[in-house]
């Protein structure tokens, strides 16, 4: 009877950290979708005005590492 009883708890849990998650998932995502933008523009001007490969590269890839991992 006590595992049964958790079973209908489990699911309640499940169900309110899912609309947390996509609550907060959508509120940042337009958040950061607005900073992608701006770092996407600062990679091309590190790019065109330093003209530095390896810079460009290393900030193109630590950001998009960044933004990958933080979704």
């Amino acid at each position: 009877m006590r595992e049964s009883a958790l079973i209908p708890y489990f699911y309640y849990y499940h169900y309110y950290y899912y609309y947390y998650y996509y609550y907060y998932y959508y509120y940042y995502y337009y958040y950061y979708y607005y900073y992608y933008y701006y770092y996407y523009y600062y990679y091309y001007y590190y790019y065109y005005y330093n003209n530095n490969y390896y810079y460009y590269y290393y900030y193109y890839y630590y950001y998009y590492f960044y933004f990958y991992y933080l979704y």
